[in-house]
């Protein structure tokens, strides 16, 4: 969640936002790179391992997930925002650095943080 507005936002808010961006694109990366895949109810859904995993004692409680095309549109937007984030952020520090005369991109328009799963 951005600290202010985009257009007057502090170096340190942005360094933030875009932490938090690329966080929780890791989030979206991992639970579908530790899932399997089903169908219910003619419904794509995977079998959530990453919160399972994390159960220290104990048996081990897996979650069924559905997902569908708008979510992972929305997904697949959050995670070019936060590349593009990284992009402003690298060149920001070339430009810092004397690389570069200034920075072609400009501050990301913030994006909310879409949902895991579908409900």
């Amino acid at each position: 969640m951005p600290c202010c507005d985009q257009h007057s936002m502090p170096e340190a808010c942005q360094l933030n936002t875009a932490i938090g961006a690329v966080r929780y694109s890791a989030k979206i990366r991992n639970q579908y790179a530790h899932a399997n895949w089903v169908e219910r109810e003619d419904r794509l859904c995977f079998i959530d391992f990453e919160a399972g995993a994390k159960t220290h004692v104990g048996d081990i409680m897996l979650s069924l997930r559905a997902i569908d095309t708008p979510l992972l549109r929305k997904q697949e937007a959050y995670l070019s925002y936060a590349f593009d984030w990284l992009f402003f952020l690298q060149q920001e520090h070339q430009v810092r650095s004397g690389k570069l005369e200034r920075n072609s991109c400009g501050v990301p328009k913030i994006l909310d943080q879409p949902p895991l799963y579908a409900q």
